[in-house]
């Protein structure tokens, strides 16, 4: 409460991986109401962000992020995501192809 989304998007990323991200871009917004992907029946609001950061080292908190790995977007396609993730991938690559991003995080 009392915090904005950039503000939230820069706090839980310092919380959850260790990373300080520059120039974060509004990507995408979805709803999961009820979603089957999920095991509990919740109602989700993703605001899902792009940016950069410069930091060479992920530091996952072990509660909420567990594990990490590198991928390009497209390898990132071919793996098991649910629809939202999936979608934000997507997303990303028709955002930044040809930009020379090298690739997003997995988590």
């Amino acid at each position: 409460m009392g915090e904005t989304l950039v503000g939230a998007l820069h706090r839980e990323l310092k919380e959850e991986v260790g990373l300080k991200v520059e120039e974060p871009e509004l990507l995408m917004i979805q709803e999961a109401i009820f979603s089957k992907e999920f095991y509990r029946k919740r109602h989700f609001v993703f605001f899902d962000y792009i940016c950069r950061t410069k930091d060479p080292e992920v530091r996952v908190d072990g509660v909420e992020i567990t594990g990490f790995r590198w991928v390009r977007p497209r390898e990132a396609l071919k793996m098991k995501l649910d629809a939202f993730t999936r979608r934000s991938v997507g997303a990303v690559l028709e955002r930044v192809e040809g930009k020379g991003w090298p690739s997003v995080r997995s988590f």
